[in-house]
């Protein structure tokens, strides 16, 4: 996307002001615009070098300025409303709409290819490797070729299946844990739930695969459950912990950063556990009324990104995530309930809300570190391990021993710093 003269002299502008000592105090809101057709969605942005991609409910897509929201293009699929999100890879955006799945141009909105299941896509966000994407209908679980969206292999699971993908194990959450083989879906272990009658969501770090399960209807509770990884992957896991949750998790992810694990639920609590401890909360804080839908974490560099709701008020706050103390917490006004986790790129989170002017761009304060789709990256491994999406590449970038050493060296950052809402307004 090339600059117009217009983005050129805002780029001056912004640099103008930065020289002069201006900047955004950490929290403040950049600024607030419309999106898609009626402002209304279920998805979780995608945020790749100066631009926000945003899937509503009406099945439609749309690329906004990192800078002021402003609408670079608009696609509607015309399809029934979607309630999944996009991912991005190697240079191109994968998006579900109804029973199809859709690889899109960023530059311009246009379909590059298509490729139908048999039933309506179920899966929150496509699951994507080096050359295939994984995602779920009712009852099946698709692998499909990268390269020119065709069909690999289908497995028959006995319900929606959320995928991560890691370390060529392709881990299933369906009516159970499945652990797949990418190469044709055979199974390599499959583990039954603590609790409910199968599983919604997870992430994974390292030896580490944090899971939810569905909720059992006689109690009214989930599991939140923490396996621990054999060394080969091919052998069963052990489960290390398991704690209890009020109301179901949905399609809440887990967070993963540094050694901790974030979660919530619909009963409005987020808790923080050590992924080598027994269960026990660490510290938890009620973000959301009980029985409303989970609000959804993110967690890198020593915090944690999450919508809070009090009486019906909305913010965004940002949490130690050693202690679950408030970093900063924003304050504008018209925020709607967001359905989807926050993204981040170069010290600016944004954030999709129900709301006619509802997607924010706020001053993430110092953040050492990007969380640019749902669960972070298309692996949808749910922790910041590095990866590194560009428009116009083919290829994307993951390094997960420069991630965690980051992580590491900066984690108990308590993110106060402001003056960051900078970026590079003269790529592309």
């Amino acid at each position: 996307m090339k600059m117009s003269f217009t983005k050129i002299q805002a780029a001056l502008f912004v640099i103008f002001f930065f020289a002069s000592g201006w900047a955004f105090a950490a929290g403040e809101l950049v600024w607030q615009a419309p999106f898609g057709v009626d402002g209304y969605t279920w998805s979780t942005p995608v945020v790749v070098d100066n631009y926000v991609f945003l899937q509503d409910q009406e099945g439609g897509i749309g690329c906004y300025e990192t800078s002021d929201g402003s609408k670079v293009w608009y696609k509607s699929f015309g399809m029934t409303i979607s309630v999944t999100s996009p991912v991005f890879k190697g240079g191109k955006l994968y998006v579900f709409a109804a029973s199809n799945l859709y690889c899109i141009d960023p530059e311009d909105g246009s379909i590059l290819g298509q490729f139908s299941a048999d039933n309506g896509i179920n899966s929150q966000a496509p699951a994507v490797s080096d050359d295939l994407i994984f995602f779920s209908t009712y009852s099946t679980l698709y692998a499909v070729n990268l390269a020119d969206l065709t069909e690999a292999w289908r497995v028959t699971v006995g319900s929606t299946a959320n995928i991560i993908v890691d370390d060529n194990i392709i881990y299933a959450l369906a009516d159970k844990l499945y652990a797949l083989n990418p190469a044709d879906g055979s199974v390599y272990w499959q583990e039954g739930p603590t609790l409910g009658d199968g599983f919604y969501i997870g992430a994974l770090k390292d030896d580490y695969l944090v899971c939810f399960t569905t909720m059992d209807s006689a109690t009214a509770k989930s599991n939140l459950v923490n396996y621990q990884l054999n060394a080969t992957r091919i052998l069963s896991p052990t489960m290390t912990w398991s704690a209890e949750f009020l109301n179901s998790a949905d399609n809440s992810p887990p967070a993963i950063c540094n050694t901790n694990v974030y979660a919530t639920s619909r009963e409005g609590v987020l808790r923080a556990y050590a992924l080598a401890g027994d269960g026990t909360p660490i510290w938890e804080r009620t973000v959301r009324s009980s029985g409303m839908a989970s609000a959804l974490p993110i967690a890198l560099d020593g915090k944690v990104f999450i919508q809070e709701e009090n009486a019906g008020t909305y913010s965004l706050v940002c949490l130690n995530s050693t202690t679950g103390t408030v970093v900063w917490q924003t304050s504008a006004a018209g925020m709607g309930v967001s359905w989807s986790q926050p993204v981040l790129k170069d010290n600016a989170v944004y954030l999709a809300t129900d709301h006619e002017n509802g997607l924010f761009a706020f001053d993430a304060g110092t953040v050492n570190g990007n969380w640019y789709m749902m669960k972070h990256n298309p692996a949808l491994t749910g922790y910041n391990n590095g990866y590194e999406p560009e428009i116009g590449s083919s290829t994307d970038d993951s390094s997960d021993d420069a991630s965690d050493s980051s992580d590491e060296k900066k984690g108990e950052d308590d993110g106060g710093g402001g003056g960051c809402f900078i970026r590079s307004l003269f790529m592309k």
